[in-house]
């Protein structure tokens, strides 16, 4: 059988743990449903589980996080046990932290983090929202010459990407992507800004009928027509 590393917590370097390769899925579902830390490294088979970062909620116009394009720093969340499984990732890629940000955050000049929770449900009270993201968005916007654009959807916890409809491996859940359209700007040409934007970084899903492009900043090259 096929032998992988488990770094449990995942800072632990010194014992991992020697398991087999069936039990992964597994362990990232056991993993997403309790709120841990989930990653994986499959060049040197390696698992990684941990427990979320504990950071008190505070007001979010300061103090240690992450910092955005605007010069905010955002904190990151504590959960309680009832609501971690909702805030699960993917575990296939680095994730976006989760964030206590409040809707009117300002993450750039012409993004605010209420644009990038789950649409249409307020019971959320956390975000991953990437940095990255934020910027390639802003640039976006300066290509296409300031023209606004619509955040369609972005932030999706697991349940809620499920209840749309997302696949299971949606760079959505991580935080890392966001469907757009822009004010008078014909989807196709869209694409093609997109795709000089995100170049080999990411990926650009072109949905002519729908009208809008998904971009992400899943760190490797994917294009995709939908």
């Amino acid at each position: 059988m096929n032998k992988w590393r488990l770094f449990a917590p995942a800072e632990d370097w010194l014992h991992p743990i020697e398991i087999e390769e069936t039990v992964l899925p597994l362990l990232t579902m056991v993993g997403e449903r309790l709120g841990l830390r989930v990653g994986r490294d499959d060049a040197q088979q390696k698992f990684f589980l941990g427990l979320p970062a504990v950071v008190q909620p505070e007001a979010s116009s300061g103090g240690e996080g992450v910092k955005y394009p605007s010069g905010l720093s955002i904190p990151k969340a504590v959960l309680s046990e009832a609501e971690a499984a909702r805030y699960g990732t993917t575990g296939i890629y680095t994730a976006a932290p989760l964030l206590a940000a409040k809707a009117s955050d300002r993450l750039s000049a012409h993004f605010a983090a209420g644009e990038f929770y789950p649409a249409g449900d307020s019971s959320y009270r956390f975000l991953r929202i990437s940095a990255e993201l934020v910027r390639r968005l802003e640039k976006i916007r300066t290509a296409l010459g300031g023209v606004a654009i619509t955040v369609h959807s972005a932030y999706r916890p697991p349940e809620y990407n499920r209840s749309v409809g997302g696949v299971s491996n949606s760079a959505h859940i991580d935080g890392l992507a966001a469907d757009i359209s822009a004010a008078g700007i014909p989807t196709e040409a869209l694409r093609r800004v997109c795709e000089v934007i995100i170049g080999d970084d990411g990926g650009v899903g072109f949905y002519p009928s729908q009208q809008f492009c998904h971009i992400d900043v899943r760190g490797y090259r994917s294009r995709w027509e939908g």
